[in-house]
């Protein structure tokens, strides 16, 4: 499905606007396309790609149709972080509310590496910065790629801790198991 939303819809929604005129052409690509970096580095927008996900991978390859497809058209390439609002519409972190929330073994283990974490940026900063280039579209170069997230991640670890305290008032220890134990335990 990502390749026939993502890319084919994009590439029909581009050839349909070849009859217009268009001042600006906003793709909404993921942070997710970059490589990842060590705990203290800062990924920015020349920052290797690489793609670990079907999702990330259509993303990059919709990146590269546009930049082949755009003929004059100004484009610029938002790879926005994980998007969450005052309400927690965020799956990725409502999921760890919840488990810990309802004290389920699992918010206690991690197969991945705890010092590591995702990018997240508010959706009032992500609709600003839309705004923004919208609003500089005569301003901005003929491809603007920019990077939508907040400027500091918490670790997996960090943002563990954090929850159990403001939860229950106490820190909860997470554990790191085995990618094979994590894999043959779901």
């Amino acid at each position: 499905l990502y390749e026939q939303v993502t890319v084919r819809g994009t590439e029909r929604l581009l050839h349909g606007l070849r009859d217009f005129e268009v001042e600006q052409f906003i793709f909404s690509s993921t942070m997710l396309v970059h490589a990842p970096c060590e705990p203290g580095e800062r990924i920015d927008e020349d920052w290797p790609i690489e793609p670990k996900w079907d999702y990330s991978k259509s993303k990059v390859a919709t990146e590269q149709l546009i930049l082949r497809e755009r003929g004059n058209v100004p484009v610029v390439l938002m790879r926005i972080a994980g998007v969450y609002d005052d309400h927690c519409q965020s799956i990725p972190i409502s999921q760890q509310i919840k488990r810990f929330y309802e004290n389920q073994f699992i918010g206690h283990i991690y197969s991945g590496d705890l010092t590591h974490g995702a990018a997240f940026v508010h959706m009032e900063d992500m609709v600003e910065a839309l705004a923004l280039a919208v609003e500089h579209r005569k301003d901005l170069p003929p491809v603007t790629t920019l990077l939508i997230g907040e400027p500091d991640t918490l670790s997996y670890d960090e943002l563990q801790r954090t929850i159990s305290r403001e939860l229950h008032g106490k820190e909860w220890k997470t554990y790191r198991i085995p990618k094979t134990l994590a894999k043959f335990g779901s």
